[in-house]
């Protein structure tokens, strides 16, 4: 449940903050063309990156991965805080993707690595509605957010937060252990 919860916790975070993206880089002086570029370079980024995240999470701890990328991703998120010019935002936009597109293919490997291929699809069949209800809160909740505030800075707050958030609930998160009669069986086998 807590891989479900922080799952949920990033994807709402990417919905909430990709949606506002192409407004906030507006407002920083840039063309809507140039905005919408960035967040184009930002989404191929993410993509290339998920690859390249599952392959290192075959070579090392996903759960360790994915809290040295939530702590990456809380760092580049509080960058939108620090820079004040269109072309320095721009950057931030595009190294944000980066950094949380490799978020996205941790979740399934540390799933997989916990409960393996016998419960891999009803947990990820239970997973599947709670995510895309996450993604889908995701614009409006950045939106209100916005319009709350009159200011993208909540948003990156919030961003930051929830990329801390989700790393505590990763922290916390466990292998889970066998059940006493898989242990004597998996003793019974090896001896």
């Amino acid at each position: 449940w807590l891989i479900l919860i922080a799952v949920s916790v990033i994807i709402l975070t990417s919905g909430s903050v990709s949606f506002q993206i192409v407004p906030f880089l507006k407002d920083s002086g840039l063309s809507q063309a140039v905005a919408a570029i960035a967040l184009s370079l930002s989404s191929l980024m993410g993509a290339i990156a998920n690859p390249i995240g599952g392959l290192l999470s075959d070579r090392f701890s996903p759960r360790a991965m994915w809290l040295v990328l939530l702590i990456v991703s809380a760092a580049v998120m509080s960058l939108f805080l620090a820079t004040s010019t269109g072309p320095q935002r721009f950057i931030v936009v595009v190294v944000w993707g980066t950094t949380t597109g490799g978020l996205n293919i941790l979740g399934s490997m540390l799933m997989a690595q916990y409960f393996g291929r016998a419960s891999y699809g009803s947990i990820t069949g239970l997973m599947g509605p709670i995510q895309t209800g996450a993604l889908g809160l995701g614009p409006t909740f950045g939106a209100v957010l916005f319009k709350l505030t009159d200011s993208y800075m909540t948003l990156f707050v919030y961003g930051a937060a929830s990329y801390m958030l989700a790393m505590i609930f990763i922290y916390m998160a466990r292998p889970p252990r066998l059940p006493q009669r898989a242990v004597a069986g998996r003793q019974s086998a090896i001896g």
